[in-house]
């Protein structure tokens, strides 16, 4: 199962927008993504792009 909301700022995905994710599974929108420079804020590990 999918995460429906951004990890960092609690917006709400909509069916095929972008997400990023950690190896653990924590989920971030773009703008979060881009303004974390593609590191989660949990573990440290790279953000990759995936379609919801």
């Amino acid at each position: 199962m999918q995460a429906t909301n951004c990890t960092r700022c609690a917006e709400t995905f909509e069916e095929g927008q972008e997400t990023y994710h950690c190896s653990h599974n924590c989920t971030f929108c773009k703008e979060c993504t881009e303004t974390m420079n593609s590191i989660c804020q949990n573990c440290g590990e790279t953000l990759v792009r995936v379609e919801q």
